[in-house]
């Protein structure tokens, strides 16, 4: 049934949003003034719709055209694709010309770029008020919250089979609820779920995490408060990446996890969820906008669910969730007209006609949670989460993380051996 409303979703949200925007006395802009933006989300959510595409498609478009009918700007929006636009951005930079003033890519992408320093700070933009990138606490990436575009993610979730573990006599969100749901509960249900009998097949709690499935492995780094970088400092090695890393040491030899085939490419950490031999899938929450029919959201349809990472148990811990590298924001080039985006974005960026600031937040949980309680929790990790340290490693370094840490999970590295190995392998590059 939510199957259908997932799909159905898709287009209520491309024809149904937008906000009344009071009018305002605009700012001193030549009607010559010009504001870029370059973006590699295209479809139905892009910030550059096809006209005639939707009925928001038209109601974006519009409000494009009240920016310059107000304030004489003019915003114009180009796609590049994901393949092509770091390369062509870096281009720029190094020919010390503009690409454009706003650019809207990975958070991944957009930590290299703040590396690089070719980004502008949002202090004072009034764009820094919503849900941010930081570094060493100063905001450098936005999103579009009043426009829910592109639909909002975060990573290091928990997606999780609500019929694997009701068997099991488990139930996540009565933890969550009951501000019990930490790592020591989660380890509790993991040793809850595997089974062998009664079963066409055996269901383990989740896939051994492996340098390319290392979601696991980098949520209870982040939730213990384990840091790969800070001041631009390699700190991996410390105390609170140690204890969550031992942790999920300690829970692998509880023999809760599921290793995938290496001879059998089409086999994923997905598949094995979507397939009902895991109960527990850790990945960005991207998932739950996905209506591919061999996505997990549309094989399983009621029994998926989702909540936020669980916190750690240490005084270091952070909250579960966090921003990383596969969610995408939206950032100010440095050769951007400042002035111009700070006078224009705020208002381009409000809420669209016939919506206020939280109606695209409420369809989102209308649209894609069964219960209120679960859609409450994502909205309030959305805005609880955290810039995780792993965007500051280049993708190089991120590479030899998931590596070298995946030897916890394999068993052929301790967590202090694989923690002082990471650290040789960043620090001497």
């Amino acid at each position: 049934m939510k199957q259908f409303f997932r799909i159905a979703g898709l287009a209520l949200l491309c024809c149904g949003l937008l906000s009344a925007c009071t009018e305002t006395e605009g700012p001193n802009l030549q009607k010559s003034d010009t504001l870029t933006i370059q973006t590699i989300a295209a479809g139905p959510f892009s910030l550059a719709p096809t006209e005639g595409s939707s009925v928001r498609a038209e109601r974006i478009l519009a409000q494009y055209d009240r920016i310059w009918e107000e304030y004489g700007c003019k915003v114009t929006v180009s796609y590049t694709a994901e393949s092509e636009f770091s390369s062509r951005f870096l281009r720029t930079v190094r020919a010390d010309v503009k690409f454009a003033d706003v650019i809207q890519t990975s958070a991944g992408e957009l930590a290299s770029f703040q590396n690089a320093g070719a980004l502008a700070s949002l202090t004072g933009t009034g764009l820094e008020e919503g849900r941010t990138l930081t570094q060493n606490g100063e905001p450098f990436a936005f999103r579009a919250d009043a426009w829910g575009l592109p639909l909002p993610t975060l990573s290091y979730g928990v997606f999780y089979n609500r019929t694997l573990l009701r068997e099991a006599d488990c139930d996540p969100l009565e933890l969550y609820e009951q501000d019990q749901w930490n790592t020591d509960t989660f380890s509790l249900l993991c040793q809850a779920v595997p089974r062998t009998e009664g079963t066409e097949r055996p269901i383990s709690a989740f896939i051994t995490p492996t340098a390319q499935y290392p979601d696991l492995i980098f949520a209870v780094f982040y939730a213990f408060g384990g840091d790969f970088i800070q001041d631009g400092q390699i700190t991996v090695n410390n105390q609170a990446a140690f204890e969550g890393m031992n942790y999920l040491s300690e829970l692998l030899r509880r023999e809760v996890s599921f290793s995938l085939p290496n001879d059998d490419e089409t086999v994923s950490d997905r598949w094995a969820f979507g397939d009902r031999r895991t109960a527990f899938l850790i990945t960005d929450s991207s998932l739950l906008f996905d209506t591919a029919a061999d996505s997990p959201t549309q094989r399983l349809g009621e029994d998926i669910a989702w909540l936020p990472f669980p916190t750690g148990t240490t005084e270091t811990s952070r909250v579960g969730g966090t921003y990383s590298v596969p969610d995408l924001f939206c950032a100010l080039t440095a050769k951007a007209n400042w002035e111009l985006c700070a006078q224009i974005l705020p208002e381009l960026f409000g809420p669209l006609e016939g919506e206020t600031e939280t109606t695209a937040d409420t369809l989102l949980v209308e649209t894609y949670f069964f219960t209120e309680t679960e859609g409450q929790a994502y909205l309030t990790a959305l805005d609880r989460a955290g810039t995780d340290s792993l965007l500051f490693l280049n993708t190089e370094q991120r590479t030899a993380a998931a590596e070298i840490l995946s030897g916890i999970c394999n068993q052929t590295a301790s967590a202090a051996l694989a923690l002082h190995q990471l650290e040789e392998r960043l620090t001497a590059e």
